[in-house]
């Protein structure tokens, strides 16, 4: 049984997909005390019918998030899509966390964040840096890209035969929804002290495999487009994308981004860990994690938390 089956658990953004799921395998593994925070309760009846607690959580307004958070024991603050205005959300949660004398934060971040990265990362960045700050144990799950969105480039690919992505593409390890929330779920019931773990799929997949399950799908024939940075970024803007969104750099790129990194398609064993009710487990004298599944130890990565127990990347 999880150690914290019967804790308060609160998971914020639960009208959300995300959320939804996470609230789903919570209640699929027995926990007792399930809260479930959106801005409007509204829309969680149906969980309500099924014994969770409903509360109108909204980041916006930090001074109810104190009645919002009471009684709460351990709180999934699942990251906002208000892009710009993260920073002053999420703060305003941790420090409503910390009054309301709630034990464990875990928080949804994203794949190799940076202070002076685009907003998307850097928003992350600074939440993690607020968190670690707020002297409270953490979970800091950075989710990797989802797999769902080839489901948004897959059509046009088949479509048109080509499958547009950047030279030197060393592959991603996508990861589902779902998975990511079995996680954040398994966080939840089990994580404590301290950590920072990379939430990805199994093996990293290259833009030619994609391209050739398009083909095997569809039985048309998907080639791969490969371009510079600056003409993946022209093509994008011209689809209709904001040219301010996280952009891929060459490999050779002295600031490289995440999309070009070891780190997207280095997979980790933080869902199969969170299956099993419990996280792999860092050595804060090595800054490295030692992963029983695997047999190896991987130096830790770059993190806002100075001191403190670190995932691998």
């Amino acid at each position: 049984m999880s150690k914290f089956i019967n804790a308060p658990l609160m998971v914020s953004g639960a009208a959300g997909k995300l959320g939804r799921l996470v609230v789903e395998d919570l209640l699929a593994r027995g926990a007792t005390r399930i809260i479930a925070g959106t801005r409007d309760p509204a829309q969680l009846q149906d969980l309500a019918a099924r014994g969770v607690e409903p509360r109108r959580v909204d980041f916006d307004d930090p001074a109810s998030l104190g009645d919002a958070f009471a009684g709460v024991e351990r709180l999934l603050i699942i990251s906002t899509d208000a892009v710009g205005r993260r920073i002053a959300q999420h703060r305003a949660a941790v420090e409503a966390a910390q009054a309301a004398g709630i034990k464990h934060i875990i928080y949804t971040s994203g794949p190799a964040v940076r202070p002076h990265d685009v907003v998307l990362y850097s928003e992350h960045f600074w939440t993690e840096v607020a968190i670690a700050q707020s002297g409270l144990d953490f979970t800091i799950l950075r989710n990797h890209i989802y797999a769902e969105n080839n489901l948004m480039d897959g059509p046009q690919a088949i479509s048109s035969g080509q499958l547009f992505g950047l030279i030197g593409d060393r592959g991603t390890a996508w990861v589902t929804r779902a998975d990511t929330a079995r996680t954040a779920a398994g966080a939840l019931l089990a994580a404590e002290g301290q950590a920072i773990e990379d939430v990805t799929g199994p093996a990293a997949v290259t833009n030619v495999e994609r391209a050739a399950l398009f083909s095997q799908l569809s039985g048309k024939p998907v080639s791969v487009v490969a371009l510079t940075p600056a003409d993946l970024v022209s093509g994008m803007v011209a689809a209709g994308l904001a040219e301010d969104l996280p952009m891929p750099s060459s490999p050779s790129s002295a600031t490289p981004s995440p999309v070009t990194t070891p780190w997207l398609r280095t997979p980790s064993s933080a869902i199969p860990a969170a299956s099993r009710h419990r996280l792999p487990t860092s050595s804060p004298q090595t800054g490295a994690r030692s992963d029983s599944e695997s047999g190896c130890t991987a130096p830790s990565s770059p993190s806002p938390v100075r001191g403190g127990i670190k995932g691998r990347r």
